[in-house]
């Protein structure tokens, strides 16, 4: 609960909204117990996932990553089926099996992902936020509690820097 109130006060002293998301990754990757950590903003014009936030990716997969359709990956997926997605091995799962992605995962040494989308009051898809584990996994039910509040947090802050 601390690091959710420094999150929020953070944005109110700095007024940017990079340091802040940045925090909301750090912050999700210790919630979660997770080796990596991303946010995505939905850009309005194209209706991509676009990352603006990450901790712990080499370039090549923030650059594999970095404009996201729906349907592509777990994100892609979590933003078309408005929820989140859990994939508890990339190997295993259809999201990612047959596809140039599994690759790519696999490269960087991503075993599990989880993807929790970042939605306005209003219902609005605003981005995506997940976190990537080096093995497979499945965060419990207290953590995906945790990340929804995040998430939460997440959207009021982004919301308030387009005022």
């Amino acid at each position: 609960m601390t690091r959710l109130y420094n999150i929020s006060i953070l944005f109110i002293r700095e007024g940017n909204l990079a340091p802040v998301l940045v925090e909301i990754v750090d912050a999700a990757i210790a919630i979660s117990g997770a080796d990596f950590g991303n946010i995505q903003l939905l850009d309005p014009e194209s209706s991509e996932l676009k990352i603006v936030a990450s901790r712990g990716f080499p370039k090549w997969w923030l650059d594999f990553w970095n404009s996201v359709s729906v349907g592509k990956g777990t994100c892609g997926t979590a933003l078309g089926r408005k929820e989140r997605v859990i994939v508890e091995d990339v190997e295993q799962s259809p999201i990612f099996v047959g596809t140039p992605a599994l690759e790519i995962q696999l490269k960087a040494g991503i075993r599990a992902v989880q993807s929790t989308p970042i939605v306005s009051r209003l219902g609005k898809p605003l981005g995506m936020f997940s976190t990537q584990y080096k093995t497979p996994h499945k965060p419990d039910k207290n953590t995906l509690q945790m990340l929804d509040l995040l998430a939460l947090s997440a959207a009021d802050i982004i919301e308030r820097s387009h005022i």
